[in-house]
């Protein structure tokens, strides 16, 4: 078994100890269409994906001078196999209640898992 195997079976056991701050929610990939002159809008394809994610707050000492993360700001803690594709800056996770983050940016290995920074 390699070790990369081996991480994701690791992952997945660390998963199921998350239980308790795991929820539901629908990670919308945004995709980005032309520009439309005559509206003056740029067109866009959501596509909505159920999963289940970790959304956590950052501790405070991260935030403040020279960082970018805000206050509000969290992370959403996904498995890379529950996504279709990689995250970009600009898609979207919705909560069951509707509350709608946008992806600031994004972190961790493609091929185990993403750490990403959300905004209201």
């Amino acid at each position: 078994m390699s070790i990369l195997s081996q991480l994701k079976s690791g992952l997945d056991q660390a998963w199921i100890a998350l239980g308790d701050v795991l929820m539901p929610v629908s990670y919308v990939s945004i995709a980005r269409g032309q520009y439309n002159p005559s509206t003056g809008a740029v067109s866009q394809a959501q596509t909505p994906t159920p999963i289940t994610a970790a959304l956590v707050d950052y501790k405070t000492e991260l935030r403040g001078s020279g960082s970018d993360i805000r206050s509000g700001d969290r992370r959403a803690l996904v498995r890379a196999k529950d996504l279709p594709s990689r995250p970009q800056s600009g898609d979207q996770i919705v909560e069951s209640d509707g509350t709608r983050w946008t992806v600031v940016s994004v972190a961790g290995d493609p091929r185990i898992y993403f750490d990403l920074q959300i905004r209201i």
